[in-house]
């Protein structure tokens, strides 16, 4: 073995017999000088991508030092081909020492995993190590092991004690171990084991005191004996006792022994043993190219050499495999004072400032390579701190959320719970398929009905396994189902009586207040039935409505409680006689008796219009069937007032209904519970004494809640929730299902939602805002957002009144709830049968004492069936390519015979083709043609070309048919204006004119056979190509397709916003005299390019000046955005503008091309979501300003005149 001083690897020769020289103790491992680990425990490191703490390394150092006694600590790194694990050990008696340490040595981020006490980190690698190199410590002289090495970059020591200045500090070395050890294909190993070192400061004084005077090595003290000591006044300079050098003032000379011994830490040093070890035919050259990371972290005084053994002697994988420490032998030791003797040792000792050379992997320098070897976890998944054990001690009961997750990603094992005086500030869970959610919510549920005494709520319209888990996880908590009531909405509906006031007035609530608030939710529902837009077009019949409600609560000539078909026979009599129903208020008659002096046809008009929409209502059998049900002392009562206060669990399943039942259904018991609860409240305020107010805790619980979020109904309940003791809890799958639906909701839940659990969401800036903090900006949020996993939740929380909030944090999922169907606990047998059983008791106890059964004789007096599809059949004698047969608008003059198809005039008998142009005939017969009102034409051909056979081989009802066809020749404009105009009418008076019902557009709807395009600027539909398909209608060119006329396949929305904006350019620039455009079209064909401009503007040399894009933001909208903008400034136009549907998609065009996905941005200037198009002030090449639907119809002003008149 060669013995060098060089730089140079020593190569142990192991043919040769083991001399004094080699340093290696020939005797066997037990007797030899060493210590060896005893039982121990490990701590895997998975790291991430931030720096190590350098400021405060040096000091966990040196607190291991005096926490570990005589303990030693094992660093290991190692890779059996494939992963690379990096862990510390120790003996168990020290491992929480360990432990607490090494938490505070790495970043919060780190993961710090206790593994199995049995584990061999080296397992794989100690099968057949054919290469161990073991690093030397050796010194220029026997004591230079005094010196220190050289600290690395980060090092917090003192600079005028460093052998290396910062600028030639080393990095560590480890990082460098970690990418050798990834890149390798064999096992192989690094291996440190550090044990504390007593201190030897009295050792350093009297080496300084021998280097200051010159008596360090035998020549010196031979020379010093012959010759006498010469005087000098500075000779004492170095003295080791003068208090300068011990506080490592700079009465040392940097670059000397003396400065290298005084800047090494004797009080906190470690003797370290390092190994390196692999296997197979590649073993030597790893091994080689390993080691020799460690070069650069010798000192001036002091170096470190690899000694590598090709052939691992015995004791030396001894020494690996049990974790013994090996010192010099005696023969070695008693050889550093032979002359010509090497002083090395495998016992390195480094103090505090350098062992972390030995010990510590930075994840800021690892490659991407070792990274991914190590699992590293990524900057966005190492979660954000969680407040402190003590911050988290006032939220351990109620709503269960779920774990805390620390730094590293790891949870803790405590429980996050918003507790019951926190939760009438109301949560929002937000989560999208597959996230966990609803098993999160159910076990939410479960936990906080056990931790509140009042009643729990549950409105779930999935229609997944959501409530029948929820049933088991009750039956798994109590042992039974008596406190539940369980409302299949299929089935049973709960027996409420809508128009009832009795107990408001038994309360004391005043008959005006309790009578404005039951027409206030009658008014709401029948609009979410109808249709928002469609129900307020006719701005006359809602009042209407309202009156009549009212006069049929008159105290002297109505009632307390009355049915809905009361309600509906008050409406047509008003309608058939002219004469209102009798009430005692005054002005309520005057009102009712001002909708009489309306000339015959308006007052007919806005009859007609109460009619319809009320009629709503008994075309649902469900509806009807509650609607008309009235609490009596022989029916079922669903008395949710009383209710409240029990500890109960009431459960309405509407999953086997159509959207808009759920809906309808979802709103009567929201008014029953506003109801019952603003009575509880006015007995609470009536009968409790001074300080003893509080009332049980009610929650309410709505999965799938963006289509009633948007309810004034659901607002007024957030809003009165701390005075009526009520919590509420919104899922959903996103937040930005609410901000379409209705962007004032939206802003509402962002801003007075107090408790916030988003998974992983689609992007949503508001939300980022929302979660934002100093240290976590928005930006930040979405990404973290995107990195979270299933299961994981990023969660805020509010605090009492006058305390911080904790700031946003990461917690994961909790266990599944005894009695899920997954869980680990799951039900035996018995119990299956024991669940099963209270199961069917809890329906059938619902049904008898709360339930309406839908099964029951004489349901609903008004009742019609659900559907008219009868599979397969077309209706008798009915025109299968005109909706004259259905549709209720003709002008007043007119009728329509069924039997010959033909179209009458009232006061001749006349007979005119059933046409458009007929009905104009037929007007002018013996009318005025110019009096006539195109809100009474309807369509009249509908372009259905099936055949009879075809119609009756598939599974929808004629009306549907029609209605499918009607929408695709309205979306393809090719009904005559004059009875639709895709520019003014909404697709609400074609599903009107087919005869259709709302449950029966939602079939069409859910199987994929038509789209609804939004409610602006009014109700539209598209026929998708499934549709199409269904109807026979193909892709065609000619006059459907190409330049000029759009294509076969474009949406309703899209063709109505082109119209829009061709009418904007026309009125904008073409009117202008200051604009070269002189003509405005649609669908212009890029020239010399590809794709088609929706419309521009032409100047007179036929050149294009104005570029308009009508955009649907839609799935690929950072692909198409971008793009769009690129088409629109090509030509270098005067104006490039933009057509959106909403001011929110108009945000999202804007933010698309801030923030492109690929590309530079196209628009550098930005506007709040607050800020509303309207007051944008924007000038690029491809985008000059930006108009949405509604500022158009607006400015555009087209109203009733602008329509298209015969």
């Amino acid at each position: 073995m060669s013995t060098s001083l060089g730089v140079g690897t020593s190569r142990y020769d192991p043919r040769l017999a083991p001399t004094a020289a080699s340093g290696i103790d020939e005797r066997t491992p037990s007797t030899a000088h060493t210590t060896a680990m005893s039982e121990r425990r490990f701590l895997q490191i998975t790291p991430s991508p931030e720096p190590l703490p350098a400021d405060r390394i040096t000091d966990q150092f040196e607190q291991l030092h005096r926490a570990l006694g005589d303990h030693v600590v094992e660093v290991c790194l190692a890779t059996d081909g494939a992963e690379l694990t990096y862990v510390l050990g120790t003996d168990a008696t020290a491992f929480d020492s360990l432990h607490r340490v090494t938490s505070r040595l790495f970043p919060d981020s780190y993961a710090l995993t206790p593994i199995d006490a049995d584990a061999e980190p080296l397992e794989t690698q100690l099968n057949d190590p054919t290469v161990i190199a073991e690093l030397h410590g050796v010194g220029e002289r026997r004591d230079d092991w005094q010196t220190r090495l050289r600290p690395p970059s980060y090092s917090d020591a003192p600079e005028q004690h460093d052998t290396a200045r910062v600028e030639d500090a080393p990095g560590l070395p480890l990082t460098s171990i970690a990418a050798g050890l990834t890149a390798s294909d064999v096992p192989a190993a690094y291996q440190a084991l550090l044990e504390p070192k007593p201190d030897w400061s009295g050792e350093a004084e009297y080496r300084v005191h021998r280097l200051d005077h010159a008596r360090d090595t035998v020549g010196q003290r031979l020379v010093g004996s012959i010759l006498p000591p010469t005087e000098n006044d500075d000779e004492d300079r170095h003295a080791p006792l003068r208090s300068a050098h011990r506080r490592g003032d700079t009465g040392s000379i940097p670059g000397t022994r003396i400065d290298a011994i005084l800047a090494k830490s004797a009080r906190n040093c470690y003797t370290v043993n390092a190994r390196l070890l692999a296997s197979g035919p590649t073993a030597d050259a790893i091994v080689d190219d390993l080691a020799a990371t460690f070069t650069a972290v010798g000192g001036a005084f002091y170096d470190l050499r690899p000694v590598v053994h090709d052939e691992a002697p015995q004791e030396l994988t001894t020494a690996v495999s049990q974790r013994i420490m090996r010192q010099p032998s005696i023969t070695r030791r008693l050889g550093h004072h032979m002359p010509l003797v090497s002083n090395r040792s495998p016992a390195i000792v480094a103090d505090s400032t350098t062992v972390p050379h030995f010990a510590l992997l930075d994840g800021a320098t690892l490659t991407e390579t070792s990274q991914r070897a190590l699992r590293a976890l990524p900057s966005e998944r190492t979660g954000l701190s969680p407040p402190s054990a003590e911050a988290l001690t006032q939220y351990d009961h109620g709503l269960e959320i779920g774990k805390p997750r620390r730094r590293d990603g790891t949870a803790d094992q405590s429980t996050v719970a918003l507790p019951p005086s926190l939760q009438p500030l109301h949560t929002a869970w937000f989560g999208k398929t597959g996230s966990g959610k609803s098993t999160a919510l159910t076990r939410a549920i479960t936990a906080n009905q056990k931790a509140t005494d009042g009643a729990d709520i549950c409105i779930l319209p999935k229609g997944d396994d959501m409530a029948s888990t929820l049933l088991r996880t009750q039956y798994a908590e109590h042992g039974h189902l008596e406190n539940v009531y369980y409302f299949d909405c299929s089935d049973t509906l709960p027996a409420l009586s809508m128009f009832d006031i009795r107990a408001d007035l038994d309360a004391g609530i005043p008959r005006t207040t309790a009578v404005q608030d039951v027409t206030d939710h009658y008014i709401e529902l029948l609009r979410a039935v109808t249709g928002a837009e469609s129900f307020d077009s006719a701005v006359r019949s809602p009042d209407v409505i309202r009156y009549l409600v009212k006069a049929l609560f008159d105290h002297e000539y109505g009632a307390d409680a009355f049915a809905h078909r009361d309600l509906e026979r008050v409406v047509h009599q008003f309608r058939r006689e002219g004469e209102p129903p009798l009430v005692s208020d005054d002005d309520l008659r005057g009102m009712l008796v001002g909708v009489t002096e309306n000339d015959p046809q308006a007052f007919d008009h806005i009859m007609q219009g109460v009619a319809n929409r009320i009629e709503k209502v008994p075309l649902d059998d469900r509806l009807a069937r509650v609607f008309n049900h009235v609490d009596g002392a022989e029916t079922p009562t669903f008395d949710l007032a009383s209710v409240l206060d029990e500890d109960a669990l009431v459960i309405l399943d509407t999953g086997g209904l159509r959207a808009k039942s759920q809906q309808s259904l979802a709103l009567v018991l929201l008014s029953n519970l506003w109801t019952a609860l603003r009575q509880r409240s006015r007995r609470r305020d009536e009968t409790a004494s001074e300080g003893d107010a509080d009332l049980p805790l009610v929650n309410l619980y709505l999965e799938e809640a963006a289509d009633l979020a948007v309810s004034d109904l659901l607002s007024d309940l957030l809003a009165q929730s701390r005075s009526f003791r009520l919590g509420i809890t919104l899922a959903m799958q996103f937040p930005g299902q609410l901000r379409e639906a209705d962007p004032e909701a939206y802003s509402e839940l962002m801003n007075n939602v107090s408790t916030l659990v988003t998974g992983n969401v689609a992007l949503d800036t508001r939300l980022q805002q929302r979660l934002a903090t100093d240290d976590t900006p928005a930006e930040e949020v979405g990404t973290r957002l995107r990195a979270l996993s299933r299961g994981e939740w990023l969660i805020t929380l509010p605090a009492p009144f006058g305390e911080p909030e904790p700031q946003p944090f990461v917690v994961e999922s909790l266990p599944l709830p005894a009695g899920h169907p997954e869980a680990a606990n799951a039900f035996s047998d018995a119990r299956v049968a024991g669940f099963q059983v209270e199961h069917a008791a809890a329906i059938e106890r619902t049904r008898q004492q709360a339930g309406l059964s839908l099964a029951d004789a004489g349901t609903a007096d008004a009742a019609v069936p659900e559907s008219n599809s009868s599979l397969g059949v077309d209706q008798p004698a009915v025109q299968v390519d005109s909706a004259l047969p259905t549709s209720e608008r003709l002008p007043v003059e007119v009728t329509y015979h069924r039997e010959a198809h033909a179209i009458a005039c009232d006061s001749c008998g006349a007979r005119y083709e059933p046409t458009i142009g007929g009905i104009s005939r037929c007007v002018g017969c013996c009318g005025d043609i110019d009096e006539l009102d195109r809100e009474e034409i309807p369509i009249c051909e509908v372009p259905l070309t099936l055949s009879e056979g075809e119609r009756n081989a598939v599974e929808w009802s004629h009306s549907q048919l029609l209605f499918l066809q009607a929408v695709y020749a309205a979306q393809q404009r090719r009904f005559d204006p004059l009875a639709y105009d895709l520019l003014h009418d909404g697709m609400d008076d074609i599903q009107a004119d087919c005869g259709l019902e709302e449950d029966a557009v939602e079939e069409l709807l859910g199987a994929g056979l038509l789209r609804h395009d939004g409610d602006t600027p009014h109700t539209l539909y598209t026929v998708t190509p499934a549709g199409r398909r269904l109807l026979k209608e193909p892709h065609r060119e000619g006059d459907a397709h190409g330049h000029g006329a759009g294509d076969v396949a474009e949406s309703s929305l899209h063709t109505v916003l082109v119209a829009l904006g061709a009418r904007y350019i026309e009125a904008e620039y073409v009117a202008c005299e200051a604009s070269a455009a002189v003509e405005a079209r649609r669908y212009f064909d890029v020239p010399d390019g590809e794709g088609r401009y929706d419309a521009v503007g032409l100047d007179d040399e036929g050149e294009v000046v104005v570029t308009l894009e009508a955009e649907r933001v839609n799935g690929d909208v950072y692909s198409a955005v971008p793009d769009d903008y690129d088409k629109l400034a090509a030509p270098d136009p005067e104006a490039a503008i933009w057509v959106t549907v909403s001011g929110s998609a108009a945000h999202e065009v804007l933010h698309v091309l801030n923030q492109p996905a690929h590309g530079p941005a196209r628009v550098t200037k930005e506007y709040s979501e607050n800020s509303p198009p309207s007051q944008w002030r924007i000038d690029e090449p491809g985008f000059t300003e930006l108009q949405t639907a509604s500022m158009l119809v607006r400015d555009l002003d087209l109203t009733t005149a602008d329509r298209p008149r015969r």
